[in-house]
């Protein structure tokens, strides 16, 4: 039975959340990203907000300098430490990693009062940081965003009034905006008001509706004692309240629980000299839901072996659905370690994901908005109960999922405590905008939505800075996987997103003249044929590459070759032109990046194949097949002549060269000899595939994109004199171990 003070404040919610609704269109959209392949990417999340914002809190109570690593920067912990420097304590960053700070408490412990307080719409501010004006020189005001007006604070003022707080109402009874004027009694020093043999002071309040009312309260009561009962039937968030119980006794302050009541033993409050910020679990659930509703593999970097934040339940949850999950100690760190996660997707007929039944959230309610977004796509109805508290949070987080389910044509309805959802097919369902109501859970919702149905938009994504001010980017670096890492370390990783696109451009123009009976054919001096895809697929490129990189000069096959002026594009539009005027699948597009002396990227695109191949330097080489993930690759470790698989395009150009014969003789100490010809062969060489390719006449458009593919995934690229690069005219290629042998055949 909802309560008339639920009733008020859910009507207020209501009220507001219509507002937003009805506003959005006038918020930018976000087209959310599907998965078109299988996911194999490791994430690194930032740190936990929840745990970020209890340090600071605790720092901002000692008597020593707290060094802080892996503080979440966000929207929320910036107000927390905006709210900190108010007060008067200081909060130092590190001018090359925002994430690592000091806090330092002032020196005659009195915090600085007569100010005011902006919450925007974080509750851990609005409801811990009274627990410090509850030892200031003068009386703090409490704002913050419009929203924020709707989120109930009267059982933490309450509490606080028992407290001997004086708590003025600036609108509506029990919300913000308010101003709390401290205890005169209050010994503002930072030493204990109370003596720990001596009675604590009693406070009761109903929390039913945040756990956060409980945490503030025995943040209060920390330096003087306390003895806390929640007289409500349903205590939310259980699992926050422990964390909030666990960061207190690092900083030497017992808590005891018994039932619901809590016993504050008055101390002095001082974290260790140097904390480390776990990262946030609960900011990890739509990265491990995405491997659920699009298959594949997602790693979670640095989780911890044991934790109090209710993300870590999530590893027990998704089990129940049908994900493989283990977790491995890290090799420097043994507390923490790499949690692996396998799904097998929507679209996997063999493998279902399991809806949950009647399931009780309560523990881990905050990551409700992620297993709602999967189980919209489960095999059976779920219930999840416990969880009547998120009508209380950015938004009213029940009824705006049962608004977007519907939309999208699933099937959900909210009940007293919680929401019910019924999967409809796959095909029922279609993508469509998606409100976040300026909630970061609902835009993330819609994110992982949008994975699945496509044509799926987000309002206002940005919304989710409030948690994850980098939830885009490590949303896309996750479905393009873990590459994506790996060429982040180089100075050409947009470089190589870039050619990302140009490749794009040339399948689109490639495949759709590809077997075209007006393709229009001709041939060039040299007797090689050329078609009209050659040319608009060069051009083409060569236009995107005058919008992004206008200064970079451009060598091509078809329409001009430039000299380079410290970089340079060198490009094959159609490499194995004679294969695709004759309908034969094995021809690519080739994108190489010349930086001074250097060929510092490579892409070969091979549609018909399926398949495309890159490398940048210092990343790695990577083979990506078409509805999979990128997947790194290495060239054989064959040693011998006679283990040994070799290709040639063909035996023609060997005879001007003088070598045919010793050619031809190499073919007799080799296992097998293939002639995959062209850019393929040196792909698979790439790939492992085969140990040993050559060829006796090459241009540089021909050589330049494969050169550090190979080199990259550890194969050995020069010319017929042992030059290394695409510099000769001609080119051998193999691995490591078989170079030596294999270079005076062809030398």
């Amino acid at each position: 039975m909802v309560t008339d003070n639920w009733y008020r404040y859910t009507t207020t919610m209501n009220e507001a959340q219509s507002q937003q609704h009805n506003a959005a269109t006038t918020l930018p959209l976000w087209n959310a990203p599907v998965a078109h392949t299988s996911l194999d990417a490791t994430v690194t999340v930032p740190g936990s907000k929840s745990l970020s914002n209890r340090y600071l809190i605790l720092a901002a109570m000692g008597s020593r300098t707290v060094e802080l690593l892996g503080l979440l920067r966000s929207r929320d912990t910036d107000l927390m430490i905006g709210a900190l420097r108010a007060l008067g304590v200081q909060v130092q960053e590190d001018t090359q990693d925002p994430t690592h700070v000091w806090v330092t408490a002032p020196a005659n412990g009195v915090l600085q009062g007569d100010i005011t307080i902006d919450c925007g719409l974080a509750g851990t501010v609005m409801r811990f940081v009274p627990a410090l004006a509850m030892r200031t020189s003068g009386p703090v005001t409490f704002d913050g965003d419009a929203q924020a007006y709707a989120r109930p604070m009267k059982p933490l003022l309450d509490g606080l009034e028992q407290l001997g707080a004086t708590i003025t109402y600036l609108g509506e009874p029990g919300f913000l905006p308010f101003i709390l004027t401290p205890p005169k009694q209050a010994d503002n020093t930072n030493t204990v008001a109370r003596n720990a043999q001596s009675t604590a002071p009693q406070v009761a309040i109903d929390a039913s509706g945040s756990s956060q009312f409980i945490s503030g309260l025995l943040f209060a009561g920390a330096r003087s004692g306390l003895q806390l009962t929640h007289t409500g039937a349903h205590t939310p968030s259980l699992p926050h309240i422990r964390m909030t119980m666990a960061d207190l006794e690092s900083a030497h302050i017992q808590v005891d629980m018994h039932d619901n009541t809590w016993h504050v033993t008055a101390g002095q409050v001082q974290l260790p000299e140097r904390v480390v910020v776990e990262p946030d679990l609960s900011n990890a659930a739509p990265f491990i839901g995405a491997a659920l509703l699009a298959g594949g593999r997602v790693r979670i970097a640095h989780w911890p072996e044991h934790t109090t934040q209710p993300g870590g339940l999530l590893p027990e949850y998704i089990r129940a659905m049908g994900a493989q999950v283990t977790w491995q100690a890290d090799a420097t760190n043994s507390a923490t370690g790499t949690l692996h996660v396998r799904g097998f997707g929507v679209h996997d007929t063999n493998h279902a994901l399991h809806g949950l039944g009647d399931f009780d959230i309560a523990a881990a309610g905050e990551i409700a908005p992620s297993f709602a977004a999967m189980l919209v796509f489960a095999d059976s109805p779920t219930t999840l109960h416990g969880i009547a508290h998120l009508r209380g949070h950015e938004t009213n987080r029940l009824q705006a999922l049962v608004e977007q389910i519907t939309a999208i044509g699933g099937h959900a309805e909210e009940i007293a405590d919680g929401i019910r959802i019924t999967p409809v097919p796959l095909d029922a369902m279609h993508g469509t905008i998606m409100q976040s109501y300026a909630d970061h859970r609902m835009a993330t919702f819609g994110a992982m939505i949008g994975l699945v149905l496509e044509g799926t938009q987000v309002e206002n994504i940005a919304t989710t800075s409030k948690t994850m001010p980098q939830f885009v980017q490590l949303w896309q670096d996750m479905l393009q996987g873990d590459w994506v890492t790996a060429v982040a370390k180089s100075p050409w990783h947009e470089d190589i997103r870039l050619a990302m696109r140009l490749a794009d451009a040339a399948d689109a123009i490639t495949t759709a003249r590809f077997a075209a009976l007006d393709l229009h054919v001709e041939d060039k001096p040299d007797h090689t044929p050329v078609s009209d895809a050659d040319r608009a697929t060069e051009r083409a490129i060569r236009d995107i590459l005058a919008q992004e990189r206008p200064q970079d000069s451009i060598y091509g096959e078809e329409l001009g070759k430039q000299a380079s002026r410290g970089r340079r594009w060198i490009i094959d539009p159609i490499d194995g032109t004679k294969n695709y005027v004759r309908v034969l699948d094995a021809w690519a597009t080739l994108i190489g990046l010349q930086v001074d002396d250097e060929i510092v990227l490579g892409m070969v695109s091979a549609p018909m194949l399926h398949t495309r191949w890159f490398a940048v330097r210092g990343g790695g080489a990577y083979m990506m097949r078409e509805g999979q993930a990128p997947q790194r690759i290495h060239v054989s470790q064959v040693g011998t002549l006679d283990h040994a698989s070799l290709s040639l395009s063909s035996l023609s150009g060997w005879k001007e060269r003088g070598n045919r014969d010793r050619v031809i003789a190499l073919t007799d100490q080799v296992w097998r000899l293939r002639g995959f010809g062209d850019f393929w062969q040196y792909m698979l060489l790439a790939q492992g595939a085969i140990d040993i390719c050559a060829e006796p006449e090459l241009d540089l458009y021909d050589m330049a994109a494969l050169v550090p593919i190979v080199e990259e995934a550890g194969g050995v690229f020069t010319d017929l004199d042992g030059n290394p690069g695409p510099w000769g005219g001609n080119a051998l290629a193999t691995n490591a171990q078989l170079y030596q042998t294999v270079f005076p055949w062809f030398h």
